[in-house]
């Protein structure tokens, strides 16, 4: 079955690397790069299973799952250093995304933590998340071999539980009765 979300897969994100910064960050390559060197981050998010089966239960109730995605890009391996943070408005009937992000690098291939976290509401209401490290390379060549892929989980109301409770546990109830229940959710440190 073919998903109605493929803008969300395919939320590519094309950055150029442009630059020179005082900023400490990881030296990848060998070889420094002159002042004003252009490269690129690239990557492609995909929803997880998990993830995906989430998103088909929200907009199933005509919902909406996010309205914006915000972008974090690290320094790596120290990642106290943010590079980049920024927001765009996304939601899923968006079509497909490039962004293209002016980013300090030092070397050809400099690593980056890249975070993503799409958002519904507000930077507190995360929704779905997942991050990264993403090796850059010059505009000029191709990306390094291999997917570079942002696998992203559900990271809402409920993501961390391990463990549910009905209240009460067990009850009769005769032809028409009408019942409440109490549904609790605790994570793996028994937090409600």
């Amino acid at each position: 079955m073919r998903l109605p979300f493929r803008s969300i897969a395919t939320l590519l994100m094309a950055v150029g690397v442009a630059t020179c910064s005082d900023a400490p960050s990881s030296l990848v390559g060998t070889r420094p790069v002159p002042r004003r060197a252009v490269g690129r981050l690239g990557f492609a998010p995909q929803f997880s299973r998990s993830a995906e089966a989430v998103y088909e239960q929200i907009t199933a109730q005509g919902q909406t799952a996010f309205d914006s995605v915000r972008l974090v890009i690290r320094g790596y391996p120290d990642t106290t250093v943010i590079v980049k943070d920024t927001t765009v408005f996304f939601d899923n009937s968006s079509t497909d995304l490039t962004l293209d992000l002016d980013v300090p690098v030092q070397t050809d291939g400099q690593k980056f933590s890249v975070g993503l976290s799409y958002q519904n509401g507000g930077r507190d209401n995360v929704v779905f998340s997942g991050s990264a490290v993403v090796q850059s390379h010059p505009a000029d060549k191709p990306a390094p071999p291999g997917d570079q892929t942002i696998t992203v989980n559900y990271a809402g109301p409920g993501a961390t539980a391990t463990r549910l409770t009905i209240n009460p546990a067990s009850l009769t109830l005769d032809g028409n009765s009408v019942t409440s229940l109490q549904l609790r959710a605790f994570d793996a440190s028994n937090k409600e």
